[in-house]
């Protein structure tokens, strides 16, 4: 079987082999890469069966070379096509693509780029992974910022007015595909709104990043009042609200410490974020750890006491995941498709997204009850260690292509 995937993000050897800079999100995918790989089934270690495409903005030509028996794509995206809606150039690269490797079976992941759209151009079949859902994220996309400060911030109404942008081309992916991979009750719920009616639904997890199934949490290992949040520089993933709770919190853990992780830019959301620190007192309460690559974060998780996400909307946290692969005590937003991930009182604490006095409340249990910690610790660990198996992950996803593959044989 010959497999063609489409990615948002250059995986790492196409990183190294093009010398990109920059810190690129999306590793999961290798791991996922790596499982398929290790399939019997695949014959990998015999010919080339797997392809994987990404289009690039600094990219000027079309490139194609190999690495351990992958081959892959490198395609150059044009930074206008996004304000015209007009992908002809890049999906033309996109068809060259596909008939250069000739798959039996094409794999989008994700619907925030243009890739499915490639399903009116080709005859092969073509199933796509639901991700994050745009149209979902716009609707919460400023959190509770106030207007003055988003109009003094050009970078911030920049990103949401691509956003929006995208959400058309996302809801045309929808309309014209057919097989889709999902994995929450929230995903397959859009995808009954924004689909035609004729489509298919596999439920399907991730693999996660290796470096997380390596490490343990322990509650003797773990730093005492230390949380740990992973997030992206956007106001709908709540790092505001989770500031408001340390507020809270401080209140009745003076020495209490959050560490964000992720690239939160001097200017923009971070700015805001930063400015909210000083205003409230925080500087020696929050710490702005920057971007970490999964090793680190992996070993971070271990030792902090809790872990928390805020996200005002959220398919399946690949971060919350990780905590729970590694057993970090984890508190939740009710949102999106969290609630199919962890269960609230027993794998996690779930709060209302946006509800800074709630979430502070569930932190302080975590960080006062050991007792408490380490059981949702445990449960945690063996969920997130039955969901995420990468060769149960493996085998389900070839069942998926093998099904898409003969029902499209079927209907033609």
């Amino acid at each position: 079987m010959r497999i063609l995937w489409f990615v948002n993000t250059p995986f790492s050897e196409m990183v190294e082999h093009l010398s990109l800079k920059g810190n690129f999100m999306g590793c999961w995918m290798s791991a996922l890469k790596q499982a398929l790989i290790n399939m019997p089934d695949l014959r990998f270690g015999f010919e080339n069966q797997l392809g994987i495409v990404c289009a690039l903005p600094n990219e000027r030509k079309y490139r194609k070379f190999q690495i351990d028996k992958v081959t892959y794509f490198c395609i150059p995206k044009s930074r206008k096509c996004e304000y015209l809606r007009s992908y002809d150039r890049e999906l033309s690269h996109c068809v060259r693509a596909v008939k250069d490797f000739d798959p039996d079976i094409i794999h989008v992941h994700g619907t925030e780029e243009f890739y499915g759209l490639i399903t009116e151009r080709i005859v092969m079949p073509v199933v796509i992974s639901i991700q994050g859902i745009l149209s979902a994220c716009i609707r919460v996309y400023f959190d509770d910022i106030k207007w003055k400060e988003i109009l003094l911030s050009p970078r911030i109404i920049q990103h949401y007015l691509m956003m929006s942008r995208k959400t058309k081309t996302e809801r045309k992916i929808f309309r014209i595909n057919r097989y889709f991979i999902g994995r929450t009750f929230w995903d397959k719920s859009h995808l009954m709104s924004l689909a035609s009616g004729n489509f298919m639904y596999y439920p399907c997890h991730e693999v996660m990043r290796k470096e997380f199934y390596q490490q343990e949490w322990t509650i003797n290992k773990s730093e005492p009042w230390t949380i740990a949040c992973i997030s992206s520089p956007y106001a709908y993933k709540g790092v505001n609200s989770i500031l408001d709770a340390i507020v809270y919190l401080r209140k009745k853990i003076p020495r209490v410490m959050l560490y964000i992780y992720g690239s939160f830019f001097q200017n923009g959301y971070g700015a805001l974020l930063r400015n909210k620190v000083k205003k409230s007192r925080l500087m020696d309460n929050v710490q702005f750890c920057g971007f970490e690559n999964s090793i680190e974060l992996a070993r971070r998780l271990r030792n902090v006491r809790a872990y928390v996400i805020a996200s005002h909307v959220e398919n399946g946290s690949n971060s919350l995941q990780e905590a729970m692969l590694v057993g970090t005590p984890a508190v939740v937003s009710f949102a999106g498709g969290m609630p199919s991930i962890a269960e609230h009182e027993k794998s996690c604490l779930m709060f209302p997204r946006g509800d800074s006095a709630v979430m502070a409340e569930c932190l302080y249990r975590v960080l006062n009850d050991e007792k408490l910690a380490v059981r949702i610790s445990k449960a945690a660990r063996i969920k997130a260690r039955k969901i995420n198996n990468p060769e149960r992950i493996a085998k389900r996803l070839l069942q998926i292509y093998k099904d898409v593959i003969a029902r499209r044989g079927k209907n033609r």
